[in-house]
């Protein structure tokens, strides 16, 4: 009778482990399943990316240039299109009105929950990207993509 009772003991506590340890791998498991969905929204690629304007470092950050959603922003700012297509490593920036391109390397440098930080550069010159969420006042938020380099900031926003 004694051995029976320890036998019991003993199954209980190893079914005890047994669900301890599957109820740890579940939890792991959704842990890491929602963390790779936070990726997602703010990355470069998962993105079709709408031009908003440009900003200069130089001049207390005035908008240089726009587009003409955004003309409202400046009345001096020239109005123009970029476009932006995204390529692993590989970012090519094309202003539609004269097709001039600008063909950028990026590299991912720091992601958190929020934000994604890119390393950028074009002919040896050195800058970052950004992708994050703006939110505005009604509360709507929306992933934007800023590109700083040499003196300006271009600013996307998701179509």
């Amino acid at each position: 009778m004694f051995e029976r009772q320890i036998k019991s003991q003993l199954s209980s506590k190893v079914v005890k482990v047994i669900t301890i340890v599957f109820v740890t791998l579940f939890v792991l498991s959704c842990v890491i399943a929602l963390s790779g969905c936070s990726k997602g929204d703010n990355t470069i690629q998962n993105h079709e990316w709408k031009f908003d304007k440009v900003q200069g470092t130089a001049n207390d950050g005035a908008v240089i240039a726009c587009s003409k959603d955004s003309q409202w922003v400046s009345e001096t700012a020239k109005i123009i299109e970029l476009s932006i297509q995204i390529k692993e490593g590989s970012l090519t920036i094309v202003n539609e009105s004269d097709q001039e391109t600008f063909v950028l390397s990026y590299k991912e440098k720091d992601l958190s929950g929020e934000s994604t930080i890119y390393d950028v550069e074009y002919n040896g010159t050195k800058g970052i990207a950004s992708v994050s969420k703006t939110t505005y006042q009604d509360k709507t938020e929306i992933p934007t993509l800023i590109i700083s380099i040499n003196e300006y900031s271009l600013y996307f926003y998701e179509k």
